[in-house]
């Protein structure tokens, strides 16, 4: 018997050789019992999730189980039935995150629906507003096509959004080892595992619950960034019309999704032709086709920003932009009734313990492969895309600044999760260049296990669900939900609520027809029934308001100038000047004498 390309033929065990039926039985009963470990893990944490409402810490814990099982799936060289088991498993993750929620997750899911039925109601986007997305609609246009194709409500609706990316990020970090597999020589079965964890990793890591589940168009360009980097690959050594006809798709999509995608790729192509020019012998000025496409989608970002949208004009509103970006928001001053709300140290390393965990392992993996196989072309754009993703989100994780590292992270999950294994495969390879470890059971066990490390480190990252324990919740509870539709049903007038209450949609129709601030992303309490000072300086009864609601379970405020802890208990301040008409539990509802 001879070492070949599978470990199929293969089995060192106590220096003696399994036979072949005998290896088979092992893989099966091992893929078995990957099955059901995933199974029977997630679906504890699904019924953990529901039980108590709460997606934390039921859900992470069961995933993080689950991916256990499918680890030892990949293992037993199951190939599609462990790529089928990875997928379903980053779907239903998203989907549940989604479903459990009384409410859409945060700020920007509530307005982009808003938006998105505005559009289902009126058949066009000419009532739609904002700088940016008010010309480039392809999300909101995108949910009211789906709402409108399935006959769900918009809310509903937006389930599409965390599905997508479930399945997305998986097969796109999938995409990405196997471009850098195609001039990298390796056994079938490293190649399998490599495929295998890269998914698994994005299983888990696709950025915090919030926002993998919160359908925000962040999240879905991501798909797009991807797939249109991969595709250019795909173009230089084919040069095809039919990937230019993908190409301008994806163009397009990049175009009319986000803001940051377009400029994201337009860097990405920028540091592959330095890259190229750098390492090539045979062409000392960069190839013609890097530089033409850099060009190319540097003239679409300037459209986009300058004209199309209008978001980044020339002069003060440059300077502006900048400005934001590089040192951030103006800090503000500690009010005299409450106190913000921080993190300490330690609870930040948890709650950062995936991203941080996977930034650490990305960094070295990025290093090896660029140490010894930075002259492979399939491997310079990948490296440039990993590189380019992840310095996006340094300004914001380190200094606080720019746009927020949790949401914008997700760019940079496909190619960071897929050099991770690689580099451990190629490491492998390298030092036993005679007799691979990879081939033999201990080198598989090396690799699952180093995923399995990054996979635990998600455990700490509960501390970043959108309703963890001791800190601020992302959505409303039901019974908070309840107290909105009572006041749309049965109060005329104004009813003062605290600002992420207040800005909550429950009611979708409703908000579409109403005032346009219900479609933008960041709230204000400027001419609106919405209560932030008057909390942070406990001057709330002195407004005389003529109805307030009030939610007594909630523990961190999001308010004007962040989140804060109140110093001083608005419940009992109003039971004593106002009327309670209704309660439910998690929202009460006052009206003034009159």
């Amino acid at each position: 018997m001879t070492l070949n390309n599978s470990i199929w033929d293969i089995w060192i065990k106590n220096e003696a050789l399994i036979p072949f039926q005998q290896v088979d039985e092992i893989m099966e009963r091992r893929s078995k019992l990957g099955l059901t470990i995933a199974a029977s893990g997630f679906s504890a944490g699904i019924l953990h999730a529901h039980a108590v409402g709460s997606l934390s810490p039921g859900l992470p814990l069961g995933t993080t189980i689950a991916t256990v099982g499918l680890l030892v799936l990949v293992w037993s060289e199951q190939l599609s039935i462990s790529l089928s088991a990875i997928v379903t498993l980053g779907a239903l993750y998203r989907v549940v995150a989604f479903a459990i929620p009384p409410t859409l997750l945060n700020f920007d899911p509530d307005a982009h629906a808003v938006r998105s039925q505005i559009v289902l109601q009126t058949g066009s986007t000419k009532d739609l507003v904002g700088v940016f997305y008010g010309t480039a609609a392809a999300f909101d246009v995108h949910g009211a096509q789906i709402a409108l194709l399935t006959g769900l409500p918009i809310d509903d609706a937006y389930v599409f959004y965390p599905l997508a990316i479930g399945v997305g990020i998986p097969l796109l970090a999938l995409l990405a080892v196997n471009v850098l597999f195609r001039s990298i020589d390796l056994p079938t079965h490293s190649k399998r595992i490599g495929l295998g964890c890269a998914a698994i990793l994005a299983v888990v890591e696709a950025t915090t619950i919030q926002y993998g589940a919160a359908p925000v168009p962040v999240a879905y360009s991501a798909l797009f960034l991807a797939a249109i980097v991969f595709t250019i690959v795909s173009f230089l050594p084919h040069r095809t019309w039919e990937f230019l006809t993908v190409l301008a798709l994806f163009s397009a999509a990049l175009l009319t999704s986000a803001k940051v995608p377009l400029l994201l790729f337009v860097a990405i192509l920028s540091v592959w032709v330095v890259v190229d020019s750098v390492t090539s012998t045979q062409h000392p000025s960069p190839r013609q086709t890097p530089l033409t496409f850099t060009l190319l989608f540097g003239v679409l970002l300037a459209l986009q920003w300058m004209y199309i949208t209008e978001f980044f004009s020339f002069g003060a509103g440059a300077l502006a932009v900048l400005t934001k970006l590089v040192i951030g928001e103006a800090a503000t001053r500690t009010p005299p009734a409450a106190t913000p709300y921080s993190k300490g140290l330690l609870e930040k390393l948890l709650g950062l313990s995936n991203i941080l965990s996977l930034l650490v392992a990305g960094g070295i993996a990025w290093l090896y492969i660029a140490a010894t196989r930075l002259s492979n072309e399939s491997v310079k754009p990948l490296l440039a895309a990993s590189a380019v993703t992840v310095a996006f989100i340094i300004p914001n994780l380190v200094f606080g600044s720019g746009p927020g590292f949790q949401r914008v992270f997700v760019y940079a999950v496909p190619f960071v999760c897929a050099l991770i294994p690689t580099a451990l495969l190629l490491a492998l390879n390298d030092n036993h260049p005679r007799l691979p470890i990879p081939y033999i059971p201990q080198g598989s066990a090396i690799v699952c296990g180093a995923i399995f490390l990054l996979v635990i480190a998600n455990l700490g990252s509960m501390g970043a669900t959108p309703d963890r324990v001791g800190g601020h919740r992302f959505y409303l509870t039901q019974s908070e939900v309840e107290g909105k539709h009572f006041t749309n049903a049965h109060i005329s007038d104004n009813v003062y609520m605290d600002m992420y209450y207040g800005d909550e949609v429950v009611n979708f129709q409703r908000a579409a027809r109403g005032p346009e601030y219900h479609q933008y992303t960041v709230p204000h309490s400027w001419g609106r029934p919405l209560l932030s000072q008057e909390l942070l300086t406990r001057n709330l009864i002195a407004q005389q308001y003529s109805y307030v609601a009030y939610r007594p379970t909630v523990d961190v405020y999001r308010l004007s100038g962040g989140r804060y802890r109140l110093m001083w208990d608005p419940g009992n301040v109003l039971d004593k000047h106002y009327y309670k008409v209704y309660s439910s539990g998690g929202s009460n509802i006052y009206r003034r004498p009159q």
